[in-house]
C-alpha cells in the first residue's frame, strides 16, 4: 500500500498476482478516508478494505479464467443433489463426448459459433466420443440429432448457472442451430408380429423363465417402463385389492435403472411425479406373479443358505439376488435370434400397449394416465404417427363397409345374369367357400384371439398382405360385430386376395 499525496485523506492499494496461466497480474484500488481519523482506527479500516479488495480480484480471476469443467463441476456440486441419480449419469456421459472440444476452454471466450460448431462436431463422433472415419464409417453410426439435442441441453444448464452467479454475461447456446429431430414411426410389431412373438414366447419348447414372461407381459398388458417393472417389490402389489376396489392393483412407486457410473442398479423415484399411478392389470398377470412367487419359494426351500432371499424385489435371478436391469434387454435378443423373430426393444412393448389401446378406441386421457404422461398432448406429440395411422385404418375399413352394404342391395339385370360364364360361377363358389371358412375362424367362440391369428397364418389360399389386413380388422374393437363381418367380407372378395 502506498501513499499517492503527502495529504493521508487518499491511497491508493496494488495487489500483484498470477493467473492460472502463470502470467502476472497487477490490480489497483484508489481509497480516501478521513484525514481526521487516529491512525489505529486508519489501519484498521484500509486493512479491511484491502482484504475485501484482495477477495473481489481473486474471485474475479478465477471467474474469468475458469473452465467449462471448473464450472460444470461446481453446478454439479451445489445443483446435483435437485436431480436423479440417472440424470447426473447422463450428464457424466454427455460431458465425456466433450471433454476434449469444452473442457479448457474459459467459459468466459465461449460464443453462440463455439456451439454451433462444437455440434457439427458432435455429428462425426458416435456414442463414449469415439471419432467416425472412412474407414469405420458404415460400423460407426454418428450421433443422432436427439442425442446431440441432449447434450447440447446439458452445456445450456451449466452456462445458466454461470449466468445466474453472474460468472459470464449470457448464456453462449441461446441462438444455437440446433439439428432436426426427425419424428420417425415407432419400432413396434405389426400385429401378426405380435401374434408370432407371443406364441412363441407362451411356448413349452421354448423354455422361457417365467420372470421374463412376466417382465415382457406388464409392459404389454400395462404400459409399463421397465425401470418401473425392475423397482416393483412385492409391497407395491396388492392381489386382493386397495380401499377403491376389491381388484388386484400395482402401485408404480419406484424405479430401477442401470447406473454407468457406478455399474450397478440404482433406485429411484419414478421418472416423473405423474409417473406414481396404481395399474389395474388383466387377471392373468396376477396369476403369473403369484405363481412366481411360488417358485422362489421353491428355490428357496431347494437351495437353502445358497438362496440369497435378502431382497423383496419381485424379479430376482434363480440364486434369490435382484435381477440386473440390463439383463432383460440381452435375454430378449437372443431369444428374438433363437426363434428367428425381428427384434423389438422392452420400450417397443409401452409404444405397442400405446398403440393397441388407440385402435380399440379408448380416450387419450385414459391412455396418458396409464403411460405415466403429465398431459395427454404428450402422449398425442409421441405417438403422432402411429395414432394417424389408425384413423386413417378406421375412415378405410367405413368406406369398405359402406360399399359392401351398397353393394348387396344392387341387382343384377337378367341378361347380365344370362351372360355370365362357368369358371366366374366356379370362382364366385370357391370365393364363398373362402369366405365362410375366414368367417368361421374369425368369430370362434371357443378360441382365443392368439388362436385365431395363428389359424388364419396357416391358410394358405390368403396372401401375407390380405392375412395382415384380418388381423388389424382383429385387432380394431371399436368396430362393432356386424361391421366387422362387412369389412373381412369385403376385403376377401377382393380378386387379389387369394394366392
Amino acid at each position: 500500500m502506498q501513499k499517492r499525496q503527502s495529504n493521508l485523506s487518499a491511497y491508493r492499494i496494488q495487489l500483484y498476482f498470477k493467473d492460472d496461466f502463470g502470467r502476472q497480474k497487477r490490480k489497483t484500488k484508489q481509497i480516501y478516508l478521513p484525514s481526521n481519523l487516529s491512525p489505529k482506527k486508519r489501519n484498521e479500516e484500509i486493512g479491511r478494505i484491502k482484504a475485501e479488495f484482495q477477495a473481489q480480484v481473486l474471485t474475479e480471476n478465477d471467474h474469468q479464467t475458469m473452465t467449462f469443467e471448473q464450472l460444470m463441476k461446481e453446478w454439479l456440486e451445489n445443483e446435483g443433489h435437485h436431480r436423479k441419480k440417472t440424470t447426473i449419469d447422463g450428464y457424466i456421459t454427455s460431458y465425456k463426448r466433450i471433454k476434449e472440444y469444452m473442457g479448457k476452454i474459459p467459459v468466459n471466450t465461449v460464443t453462440t459459433a463455439t456451439i454451433n460448431k462444437l455440434i457439427v462436431e458432435l455429428g462425426k463422433i458416435k456414442a463414449g466420443g469415439r471419432m467416425i472415419t472412412e474407414k469405420n464409417r458404415e460400423k460407426r453410426k454418428p450421433l443422432s440429432p436427439k442425442t446431440i439435442k441432449n447434450t447440447i441441453s446439458f452445456i445450456s444448464a451449466v452456462f445458466h448457472y454461470g449466468k445466474k452467479l453472474g460468472y459470464i454475461d449470457r448464456n453462449p447456446c441461446d441462438g444455437a442451430e440446433l439439428p432436426r429431430i426427425q419424428k420417425t414411426e415407432k419400432n413396434i410389431y405389426k400385429p401378426i408380429e405380435l401374434a408370432m412373438f407371443m406364441s412363441e414366447l407362451e411356448n413349452p419348447q421354448n423354455e422361457v423363465p417365467l420372470r421374463y414372461e412376466v417382465i415382457v407381459k406388464m409392459a404389454l398388458f400395462g404400459g409399463m417402463r421397465l425401470g418401473e417393472i425392475m423397482g416393483l417389490e412385492w409391497k407395491h402389489i396388492e392381489f386382493d385389492g386397495d380401499e377403491y376396489t376389491d381388484k388386484p392393483v400395482i402401485h408404480i412407486r419406484q424405479s430401477k435403472s442401470y447406473i454407468k457410473a457406478t455399474n450397478c442398479d440404482m433406485v429411484s423415484t419414478p421418472k416423473t411425479e405423474s409417473s406414481k399411478r396404481d395399474l389395474y392389470l388383466d387377471e392373468s398377470i396376477f396369476s403369473l406373479l403369484k405363481k412366481l412367487k411360488s417358485h422362489y419359494s421353491e428355490q428357496s426351500e431347494l437351495l437353502g443358505n445358497m438362496w440369497d432371499g435378502n431382497s423383496d424385489f419381485v424379479f430376482l435371478t434363480d440364486e434369490g439376488k435382484p435381477l440386473a436391469s440390463t439383463s432383460v434387454g440381452k435375454w430378449l435378443k437372443r431369444f428374438c435370434e433363437r426363434t428367428s423373430l425381428r427384434f423389438v426393444s422392452m420400450h417397443g412393448f409401452r409404444h405397442m400397449y400405446a398403440t393397441l389401446l388407440n385402435s380399440s378406441g379408448v380416450d387419450m386421457n385414459t391412455i396418458s394416465k396409464n403411460l405415466g404422461h403429465s398431459d395427454p398432448s404428450i402422449t398425442a406429440n409421441i405417438y403422432t404417427h402411429t395414432f394417424s395411422e389408425s384413423k386413417i385404418f378406421a375412415n378405410r375399413i367405413i368406406v369398405d363397409s359402406v360399399n359392401n352394404i351398397c353393394s348387396k342391395y344392387q341387382t343384377k339385370s337378367d341378361s347380365d345374369t344370362e351372360n355370365e360364364n362357368k369358371p366366374e360361377k366356379i370362382a364366385e363358389t370357391k370365393s364363398i367357400n373362402h369366405e365362410q371358412e375366414i368367417i368361421k375362424i374369425f368369430f370362434d367362440s371357443a378360441t382365443d384371439k392368439v388362436g385365431k391369428v395363428i389359424k388364419i397364418l396357416h391358410l394358405d389360399f390368403l396372401d401375407d398382405e390380405t392375412k395382415q389386413e384380418i388381423i388389424n380388422i382383429m385387432a380394431f374393437k371399436n368396430l362393432s360385430e356386424t361391421e366387422q363381418i362387412i369389412a373381412v367380407s369385403s376385403l376377401i372378395k377382393s380378386d387379389t386376395v387369394f394366392s
